[in-house]
């Protein structure tokens, strides 16, 4: 609920629009009910997650949608340390993150 807040809210921040359902082209219109279909929205279970959506982008915060711009910047997942180990556990991907710089060569790699 955090990133679709997030993403919704971006016409608003850019100063493009009032409200997000007012962009023609945010998702929170169809989430809304405004425009029936929208192809580009593939998950249809938000809205049925949410009793007023209206309210949803203005009240909506758990302390995770600041992390969001924060972690879109380096790729790594927006989670807590639980979380971002499960989806290392699932990808078998390192996705933590690590120490700044580049690696150190082992002894075996120096020429």
């Amino acid at each position: 609920m955090a990133a679709a807040r997030y993403v919704e809210l971006n016409p608003v921040r850019a100063g493009l629009v009032t409200v997000a359902w007012e962009h023609p082209w945010s998702s929170e219109r169809f989430h809304m009910g405004i425009t029936v279909h929208d192809p580009l929205v593939t998950d249809r279970t938000l809205p049925g997650l949410v009793d007023d959506w209206e309210r949803l982008p203005a009240s909506y915060d758990d302390g995770r949608s600041s992390m969001l711009p924060q972690r879109t910047g380096t790729g790594r997942p927006a989670g807590d340390a639980t979380f971002v180990a499960r989806v290392e556990m699932m990808t078998g991907r390192h996705l933590s993150k690590g120490k700044p710089g580049r690696p150190r060569k082992r002894p075996s790699e120096k020429k």
